[in-house]
């Protein structure tokens, strides 16, 4: 039967609605901005009770704001979670925009099933940057296109299912959006009641400590009733408040809505990026509770991730600036040994080399227990060098070591500093030593972009050589994190021996890479070992044929080598901070120039190149790197994570962390645990030590 124009728009199917009547379908235009401006609303519905329950909470039940601040914290805090809604609004917009009845036919569907197929060979077969990275994230983004693939097939070659799932897709979109702001009204409030602040860098903590979030979570709330209750309350949501959008999809497909729903789209995006970080400048008042409640937890959650700040005045203890001081001086008075070289010593400028190791845990050494015989190399050259039995790491990450070992400054909280905003500020032992006449590189092998190392180091007086740097020739083998030990090292003997022939003393700071996930090797390599252990081994002989190599230079016999971890391969165990997880090798080698010694002494990373240099009688300005060859030194050693700030001195190890806590563990070694910690009752906290301690870190922050 035919219809007329006018009898044919009778005939459109219509929709059951809610109660069982029917309802014309809507239009594309329609179904985006309703169920846009439908969760809009429901995001600031919900955040402005979030805002009145925190309002009632112990922390800020007693305090009372002005009238511009209650505007601020209503009227402004709902802007900013419009705003950040409307950002994060773009994978259901991108879906949405991309439902068109072509893409599922000919030829349309044959290209879009060809460039899949491709996809997922060369994710199989080829080598993928994911796979160079981690073999499990390879493995996810395998599946996740072959169900990709085969569900597009299914769609194109069987229409008729091609409704329900842009019905069940939407669906299962917005319940995830549904599910990610409930939980986040959740997560607010009980990271408020703790720290009395929205999400900032301790959030961003928590996520990269995957197992220790989970487990406090599961053991600190009710996780069954909540999930039960979010699904309950999503499915409600999604029945009675927007099903009538999600059930009309498919009139998506028709007209030409999106060319008048993109752009006002794209020009809401756009204003959202803009106007989010314009609006944190009425974050301004006096009362910090009154800015805290007038932000967005979302978008300072972004900014603590994309800043790495953990403000130590704000969430550690401390003591009046004078009397943080005075501790200091004293400290150095006692132990004079923090920039006086060697009593005698005869000025000298041998060249300086510092290796820094990628995650060689002092664990890998036969020389510390391990029976593996891992690495030859260090082990022979621990033998014949200024050794350091009791040295640990700075902290869990590259930045971290990179950060004590360039600075001789105490870790940072938050981020390591090279990751923080203004890096050019910073003296670094670069700095010191092209004032003394050397020239100063830093060797990498992989893109010094990465954790801001090329703003940290060219802005503090290195030459950067990175990967950008080797010629194709060079480049025998990389991966994600760049070219391989050996490269760096063949790449790092170029530089030694050129800067040689300047009649210049060099110092030349080389970062390897090849001891870490996905542990990946030229194939000139050979090992029957796997994993982190094949890691270990061929950073150790790559480092081998390096030491090799350079003692036939004409100018080893003037070169000190400083061969040292960046940190340990884990940093996790049954304590918060233990001991054996950031010991680390470390060995200064120079046989024309410095006799064999053991230092069995506890030592930091921030004392390497202070010890170095007193050796020698050059000049090192520091506040906190001691030579530990003086009788002076006293023993101990900085330790930090994220968020935790550790200091040991003798058998204490003292542990600062938010919110202005103070825990105290006694260094008890036996013989099956050589670096045992047993915790201190909080009656016996010895407070000497804990105001050193704070001293210590107050002090090096507010020097910043």
């Amino acid at each position: 039967m035919i219809f007329s124009k006018k009898d044919s728009s009778r005939s459109l199917p219509k929709e059951e609605g809610e109660n069982g009547s029917s309802q014309q379908p809507q239009s594309g235009t329609k179904i985006f901005t309703g169920l846009y401006l439908k969760l809009l609303t429901l995001v600031i519905v919900i955040e402005t009770i979030i805002r009145i329950v925190l309002l009632m909470d112990d922390q800020t039940a007693d305090l009372s704001f002005s009238a511009m601040e209650w505007v601020k914290i209503f009227v402004l805090g709902a802007i900013n979670n419009g705003l950040m809604f409307t950002a994060a609004y773009l994978p259901i917009a991108l879906f949405m925009l991309t439902i068109w009845k072509g893409k599922t036919q000919k030829p349309s569907s044959y290209i879009h099933l060809g460039l899949l197929a491709l996809l997922l060979l060369y994710s199989i077969f080829g080598n993928s940057v994911v796979k160079q990275y981690n073999s499990d994230a390879n493995l996810v983004a395998i599946v996740l296109i072959a169900f990709w693939l085969v569900s597009f097939a299914l769609r194109t070659y069987r229409p008729q299912l091609q409704s329900k799932w842009r019905k069940t897709s939407l669906t299962l979109l917005v319940a995830l959006y549904l599910v990610v702001i409930l939980l986040n009204a959740i997560g607010e409030y009980c990271f408020w009641d703790e720290f009395g602040v929205r999400y900032n860098f301790l959030a961003v903590d928590y996520l990269i400590y995957t197992n220790e979030l989970i487990g406090n979570v599961l053991e600190s709330y009710p996780c069954t009733a909540i999930t039960i209750g979010v699904a309950t309350v999503v499915a409600v949501i999604i029945r009675f408040g927007l099903w009538k959008e999600i059930s009309q999809v498919d009139t998506c497909q028709e007209g030409k809505w999106q060319l008048r729903c993109l752009p006002a789209y794209a020009v809401a995006l756009a204003a959202a990026i803009v106007l989010l970080p314009v609006n944190t400048r009425w974050q301004n008042s006096n009362n910090q509770y009154a800015n805290e409640l007038q932000a967005d937890g979302p978008y300072k959650f972004l900014q603590a991730f994309t800043s790495n700040k953990l403000s130590y005045h704000d969430f550690y203890t401390t003591l009046p600036a004078s009397q943080a001081r005075q501790i200091l001086s004293d400290e150095n008075k006692i132990d004079n040994s923090a920039a006086a070289p060697a009593s005698g010593a005869k000025t000298q400028h041998p060249n300086i080399v510092l290796v820094t190791m990628e995650s060689m845990s002092g664990s890998s050494l036969q020389r510390f227990g391990n029976r593996s015989h891992l690495t030859p190399t260090l082990d022979t050259l621990y033998h014949h060098s200024l050794a350091f039995d009791q040295l640990f790491a700075a902290g869990n990450r590259t930045v971290r070591g990179l950060e004590a070992l360039s600075l001789s400054l105490p870790p940072s909280p938050g981020e390591s500093r090279i990751r923080q905003e203004g890096v050019s500020r910073y003296l670094t032992a670069g700095e010191q030593l092209r004032k003394l006449g050397y020239t100063s590189t830093f060797v990498y092998g992989g893109e010094s972009s990465f954790d801001n190392m090329k703003a940290f180091f060219g802005g503090n007086g290195y030459e950067i050589v990175d990967r950008n740097c080797y010629k194709p020739s060079e480049i025998t083998f990389g991966n994600i994190w760049g070219v391989c030990d050996a490269d760096i090292y063949h790449k790092a003997m170029q530089v030694c021996t050129v800067k040689a022939g300047t009649k210049k003393p060099f110092f030349v700071h080389i970062m390897s890479v090849s001891n870490h996930r996905p542990f990946t090797f030229p194939a000139s390599y050979r090992s029957k070992r796997h994993g982190r252990d094949e890691g270990v081994e061929y950073s150790d002989h790559a480092l081998g044929q390096f030491m090799k190599e350079a003692s036939q230079q004409p100018w080893f016999a003037n070169t000190v080598f400083i061969i040292v971890a960046d940190h340990c391969a884990s940093s996790a165990g049954k304590v918060e901070l233990p001991l054996d997880k950031y010991h680390i090798p470390a060995l200064v080698y120079a046989p024309h120039l410095i006799k064999p010694q053991l230092v069995e002494k506890v030592c930091s990373q921030i004392d390497l190149l202070p010890t170095v240099c007193a050796l020698f009688g050059l000049p090192y300005q520091t506040a906190y790197g001691r030579n530990v060859l003086t009788a002076a030194y006293q023993p101990r050693a900085y330790a930090a994570t994220y968020e935790r700030m550790a200091y040991l001195k003798g058998n204490l190890l003292t542990i600062l962390s938010p919110v202005r806590k103070c825990d105290q563990f006694n260094w008890i070694p036996t013989r099956k645990e050589p670096y045992a910690l047993r915790p201190v009752t909080p009656l016996k906290i010895n407070k000497n030590e804990e105001s050193e301690t704070i001293a210590m870190y107050q002090t090096a922050e507010d020097a910043k």
